[in-house]
C-alpha cells in the first residue's frame, strides 16, 4: 500500500482521512516519519542558529578568573571557537557550560 502524506487547508492528510481521523497506531508511525524528518531537516539547514553558553578561563595581568559568554552558533564547535574576549585577556580554555 503505497500512501503519500499531504497537507490540505494547514492539516496533514493521509490517504482521504484526515490526520486526526487516523488510528492511534497509523499517528505514531506518522508523527515518528516526520520528527524524524524535521530532525535531519534541522541538522542540515545551516541557518537554524542555538544560544551557547562557553565558560571561558583567562588572566589579565596578574588576575586569573573564569567567565560565562553566551554566544550564537550553529554548532558547538563554532560556540567554542566564536567565544572570545577583549584584548589584553589571555584566554586559557574554553567549555560549554
Amino acid at each position: 500500500m503505497n500512501i503519500t502524506p499531504y497537507i490540505e487547508d494547514g492539516r496533514w492528510k493521509l490517504s482521504d482521512k484526515t490526520y486526526q481521523e487516523q488510528t492511534e497506531a497509523d499517528k505514531i508511525i506518522f508523527d515518528g516519519f516526520f520528527s524524524a524528518i524535521k530532525k535531519r531537516v534541522e541538522f542540515l539547514n545551516p541557518s537554524i542558529v542555538q544560544e551557547y553558553t562557553v565558560i571561558v578561563t583567562f588572566r589579565r595581568g596578574d588576575c586569573t578568573d573564569w567567565c560565562e559568554v553566551k554566544i550564537k552558533a550553529h554548532s558547538e564547535e563554532e560556540a567554542i571557537e566564536k567565544a572570545s574576549l577583549p584584548p589584553g585577556y589571555k584566554i586559557y580554555s574554553k567549555q560549554l557550560k
